[in-house]
C-alpha cells in the first residue's frame, strides 16, 4: 500500500556545489521563499568517484532534491558532480549549472549530461525562483509516495566456525517460508563465502562484488542476471567462489546499492566478513538491525570482546546491535553473566547446541525445519516470528511469544 501526502507535506532538499559562499547564501534565501519546508547542504567542492561524499540523513530523505552547480570552475568536474548526484538521489533529483554565459554549445552540452537548466551567473533571484517552480510542475506524480523499503540486518560472526552462515540460511528461509517474505541474502565474504554451499545452491558465474562495480548501471534486469534463487524462494547474491584477487569494495558503491535493493525485498540479510573495512561500517549504519554471534568458548569471546571495543572506539555501537550466542547449554563452563561482562553486552537471542543436527543437514543438503521436534527450529522459529512481527508485518501464521529473559535485552 503507498501513502499518498499531500503537496504541502513534501520536503525539498537544496544542495550547493562549488559555489561562493555570497552565491550559497543567495540560493538559500530564494529557497526559503518557497511554500514547502526546505532542507539545505552545501557540499563545497564538486562531486567525484575518488571522494566520499556524506550526505546527511534529512538530505537522503527529502522528497525531491534540487543541486545547484557551478559550471564554470570545471565543467567536466560538473558534469561528473551531475551524474553522481542523479546515482545517489536516483529519480527525484533536478541538477541546475550556474554559468557567466550561457551559450548553446554549454547548454546543450550540460542537457545530455544531466542537467536541468543552466542558468546566468551573476545569479538574479527572480529567475532561479522561476526555475524552482518549474522544477516542481515536472515532479513525478509518485514524489513523496511512501515506499516499501527493506529492513536490512547484518550479521558478523566473532570469529570464523561460530555458524554465523548456518543461522543465517535459515533465518531467510523461514522468513520466506513462513512470513511470505520477500528476501535477499548477500554473502559480504571477499572470497568463498559459504551462503551458496550451505543452500545446495551451485556455483554462480556472477558474484556480489562484479555487481558492485556495475552500480552506475544497475537496473533490475542487470540485478536478476546475478541472482540465484533458492526452492523456499530465498534470493542470493553469492561471494566469489575461488581464491581471487580480493576486490576493493567502494562505500559509496555499497550504499548506492542497498538503496537499490531496500525498493525490491522485505529483507535484506548480510552475511559479513568480520573486520572494519570501510563497506561494513556502511552495512552497519543502513542496518536495522546488528547481530553479532558468538559461540560460548574462549576464543569467541575474547575475539567478540575485541570487536566490540573497536565498535566503542570508532562510535559504531548501537542500540539496535544484538549479541546471538549460539550453541548454548545449561551446562556450559562460562555463564551467560560472565560473557556479557567480558563484552559488555547484553545477550539477546540465546540458540541450542544442535551442532550434530546442523552439520548433518548441511551435508545431506536439507535444513532443519519446523515439525521435526528440533530445539533448533523452535528457537530459530521464535527468532523469525520476533523479526517479521516487530514491524507490525507479520503474517500472522503464530503467535509470538514475549519472553525478555530470552529474546529481549533486559534480564
Amino acid at each position: 500500500m503507498e501513502l499518498r501526502p499531500s503537496p504541502d507535506s513534501l520536503t525539498l532538499a537544496v544542495l550547493t556545489v562549488g559555489l561562493d559562499a555570497e552565491t550559497v547564501e543567495q540560493v538559500l534565501q530564494v529557497a526559503s521563499t518557497l511554500p514547502r519546508d526546505v532542507i539545505s547542504f552545501d557540499c563545497g567542492a564538486h562531486l567525484s568517484p575518488a571522494r566520499y561524499q556524506f550526505f546527511p540523513q534529512p538530505v537522503k530523505s527529502a522528497s525531491f532534491v534540487v543541486a545547484v552547480v557551478d559550471w564554470d570552475g570545471d565543467p567536466a568536474a560538473a558534469i561528473e558532480t551531475a551524474t553522481l548526484l542523479h546515482q545517489t538521489f536516483y529519480g527525484k533529483v533536478a541538477v541546475l549549472a550556474l554559468s557567466a554565459v550561457v551559450e548553446t554549445a554549454s547548454l546543450l552540452e550540460a542537457m545530455r549530461c544531466g542537467f536541468t537548466e543552466m542558468l546566468a551567473m551573476p545569479l538574479d533571484g527572480a529567475e532561479l525562483t522561476d526555475a524552482f517552480l518549474r522544477i516542481e510542475q515536472r515532479w513525478p506524480a509518485d514524489t513523496g509516495t511512501v515506499r516499501g523499503t527493506a529492513n536490512v540486518l547484518s550479521f558478523f560472526g566473532a570469529k570464523g566456525g561460530v555458524g554465523t552462515t548456518t543461522l543465517l540460511v535459515h533465518l531467510a528461509v523461514y522468513l520466506t517460508k513462513f512470513h511470505n517474505k520477500k528476501v535477499l541474502l548477500i554473502d559480504h565474504h571477499l572470497e568463498l563465502g559459504h551462503v551458496c554451499l550451505y543452500l545446495g545452491l551451485g556455483a554462480s558465474q556472477y558474484d556480489f562484488y562484479e555487481l558492485l562495480t556495475n552500480v552506475n548501471r544497475l537496473d533490475k534486469e542487470l540485478l536478476a542476471g546475478f541472482i540465484a534463487t533458492h526452492s523456499s524462494g530465498v534470493e542470493v547474491l553469492s561471494s566469489p567462489s575461488t581464491y581471487t584477487v580480493a576486490a576493493v569494495v567502494d562505500p559509496r558503491s555499497m550504499e548506492l546499492m542497498l538503496d537499490f535493493l531496500s525498493e525490491h525485498y522485505d529483507y535484506i540479510l548480510i552475511d559479513c566478513d568480520t573486520s572494519f573495512e570501510p563497506s561494513n561500517a556502511t552495512v552497519m549504519e543502513r542496518s536495522a538491525q546488528v547481530y553479532l554471534v558468538a559461540t560460548p568458548d574462549i576464543g569467541a569471546i575474547r575475539d567478540l570482546s575485541a570487536f566490540v571495543d573497536q565498535l566503542v572506539k570508532t562510535s559504531q555501537v548501537k542500540a539496535t546491535m544484538h549479541v546471538v550466542m549460539n550453541r548454548y547449554g545449561s551446562r556450559e563452563a562460562v555463564s551467560v553473566e560472565q560473557i556479557e561482562k567480558a563484552i559488555r553486552l547484553p545477550i539477546s537471542i540465546r540458540i541450542p547446541n544442535s551442532f550434530a543436527e546442523l552439520i548433518n543437514s548441511i551435508n545431506i543438503g536439507e535444513l532443519v525445519m519446523p515439525g521435526k521436534k528440533s530445539v533448533f527450529a523452535e528457537q530459530m522459529t521464535k527468532w523469525s516470528d520476533e523479526i517479521a512481527h516487530a514491524d507490525g508485518n507479520g503474517s500472522g501464521t503464530r503467535p509470538v511469544e514475549k519472553k525478555k529473559t530470552f529474546w529481549g535485552l533486559g534480564r
